[in-house]
């Protein structure tokens, strides 16, 4: 069965809005809708890319690579509107990355609060974004 990396951004939302009623997990779910959004929006977008007919190794390399790549594909595009659309997915990653790193990594992650809300965001225009292209 084919996994909807959609299902991670709904999973996001839920985490988000259900850590306003936690206190013990609060930050763990904050933490939790970080990352989620960005799998999401990573996955969707490399899905993107290889029915494009692009090739990843699988190498942890990947997530730079993938944001890369379209910031490569808006410089090359000529429609002024895909071309802001395309650099748009490339910005929203490289964010959506730092701040997934910082989640995942960091012991203390100032204005997680608003990191989370700002990743669903970031995410879910990814999303709507490569629906449009």
């Amino acid at each position: 069965m084919t996994f909807d990396w959609v299902d991670y951004l709904t999973l996001a939302k839920t985490l988000k809005t259900n850590a306003k009623n936690q206190n013990s997990l609060r930050e763990a779910m904050l933490r939790s809708a970080i990352s989620r959004a960005y799998y999401s929006a990573f996955n969707i977008a490399k899905n993107y890319l290889i029915s494009l007919g692009i090739r990843f190794d699988g190498s942890a390399e990947e997530h730079r690579i993938i944001q890369k790549k379209f910031e490569d594909l808006s410089q090359r595009e000529r429609d002024g509107t895909k071309r802001l659309n395309l650099a748009e997915i490339s910005n929203a990653l490289s964010v959506l990355r730092s701040f997934r790193n910082k989640a995942d990594y960091e012991t203390v992650v100032s204005g997680i609060d608003k990191k989370g809300e700002a990743a669903v965001i970031r995410a879910e225009k990814v999303y709507d974004l490569i629906r449009s292209l």
